[in-house]
């Protein structure tokens, strides 16, 4: 019986915890316009694939980081598409005129 109830209570706890990572969305910073990294390992990092290689697309930003990745071929996905809006009412500048 008791064990039962703990694997419900296990069963529920997965469940939620399941729920809330399909619930959640990535943060989409950029530096500017452009984005801060290129492919998944470098913007999962904040962009620092010049200094520490992880996949393929280190040539992007460093060439040499070439050196460490090898013979390997890397794909990733992602979509780049921000929502860019700029609303002014009244006079922007705050002078007269």
């Amino acid at each position: 019986m008791m064990k039962r109830y703990f694997l419900r209570l296990a069963l529920a706890s997965f469940l939620m915890v399941a729920m809330l990572f399909a619930l959640t969305s990535d943060a989409t910073a950029t530096n500017g316009y452009f984005s801060h990294g290129y492919g998944v390992n470098s913007k999962a990092m904040a962009g620092v694939a010049a200094a520490i290689p992880r996949d393929a697309l280190v040539a992007a930003t460093n060439p040499a980081g070439m050196f460490f990745i090898g013979q390997r071929f890397d794909l990733s996905v992602s979509l780049f598409s921000p929502d860019r809006q700029y609303t002014v009412t009244g006079n922007p500048s705050g002078m007269d005129g």
